[in-house]
Order: structure tokens, then C-alpha cells, then sequence
């Protein structure tokens, strides 16, 4: 098990305070999801991630920022500084359905690991029958 910190830095190169990070490790023996959020700072840590390949994701949805990286841990204890560079958020419509969505909740989302892409469906009543990625 490794550790994993860094930064989020916003589209000017500032850390990103308060916002959601996840990182998923692909070890298929220990992987799994981990999330935190950024301290003041845009600073993160994560504690206990398996030896292998993992990607981190951040995102802003005040501003729609969102990035993600791909890094590993090659043996035990060892620390890793990973930053995630968030760049503004884009859309492409996949149904013909809905209008272009801005900050999302309460719909359904899944991230698709083999394209690197997430995929949103909507489920509220202005945006039904839509999928966006």
C-alpha cells in the first residue's frame, strides 16, 4: 500500500479549494474507490492505495471544471504526488433529446473507464430522454 497527495489546479494554475476528488484503483486484488475533498489550499491525500495503476478524477461544478490523470504505485510505501489539472467542462449530446446541461444533480451518471469518458442520463422532468458525455 501506497500513499497518493497532490493538487488540483484550477485552468490558471491555483489550487482548487473545497472541491471532490476520487481516485479508483484498477489492483484487481485491493482496488476500489477512494474519495476526499481538497483542503484550502487545492491539496489532497490519500492513504492506503494499492500497489498498481490508478486514475484520479477531480471536478468543479461551480465553474464546470473537471480533470483527470492516470499514475501508479509501483511498490509498498510509497508516496506519490499525483495533480489533477482541471480544464473547462464539455459536452456532447448523444440522444436527441434535453438541452445542454449545466451543473448536474439528481440525475444518473457512469463513468466508462474504456473510452475515459462519464455518461449522463437524465432523469428530472426538463431533461428527460437525454445522454450526454
Amino acid at each position: 500500500m501506497g500513499t497518493v497527495s497532490g493538487k488540483v489546479l484550477n485552468p490558471f494554475g491555483s489550487g482548487d479549494p473545497g472541491v471532490g476528488i476520487s481516485l479508483f484503483s484498477g489492483n484487481s486484488q485491493g482496488g476500489g474507490f477512494f474519495d476526499a475533498a481538497t483542503d484550502t489550499s487545492g491539496n489532497y491525500t490519500f492513504t492506503g492505495v494499492p500497489v498498481g495503476a490508478y486514475r484520479v478524477l477531480s471536478s468543479d461544478p461551480a465553474q464546470q471544471w473537471v480533470g483527470d490523470t492516470l499514475d501508479h504505485i509501483t511498490q509498498d510505501q510509497q508516496n506519490q504526488t499525483t495533480n489533477v489539472q482541471l480544464s473547462p467542462a464539455t459536452w456532447a449530446q448523444l440522444s436527441p433529446f434535453g438541452t445542454l446541461p449545466s451543473v448536474r444533480s439528481g440525475q444518473g451518471a457512469v463513468y466508462d473507464p474504456g473510452s475515459n469518458r462519464m455518461i449522463i442520463f437524465g432523469s428530472g422532468i426538463s431533461y428527460n430522454n437525454d445522454t450526454w458525455v
